[in-house]
């Protein structure tokens, strides 16, 4: 089963604030990217990926409630944040 970001982050004991310092971002970012306001780009997936020694596969970087929605309607972007 895939993880999320946020729960590999609380497995961790990371707050987004030090989560982010680790990826060069801002702890806002990891809570955008938690609560699926923006999706990290495909280099920022990398990097969350190896940080918690998983490949990118095994990461569900989609908040539920977006999942829920149909590719056709989805907004989120895609990004890296400042």
């Amino acid at each position: 089963m895939k993880k999320t970001i946020k729960a590999l982050r609380l497995e961790n004991s990371l707050t987004q604030q030090e989560l982010g310092e680790l990826l060069g971002v801002t702890g806002s970012c990891i809570g955008n990217y938690e609560s699926g306001i923006r999706l990290p780009d495909l280099e920022m997936a990398v990097e969350i990926a190896n940080l918690f020694g998983l490949k990118i596969d095994d990461i569900d970087f989609l908040c539920p409630k977006k999942q829920q929605k149909s590719a056709k309607t989805r907004e989120t972007e895609t990004s890296r944040c400042a």
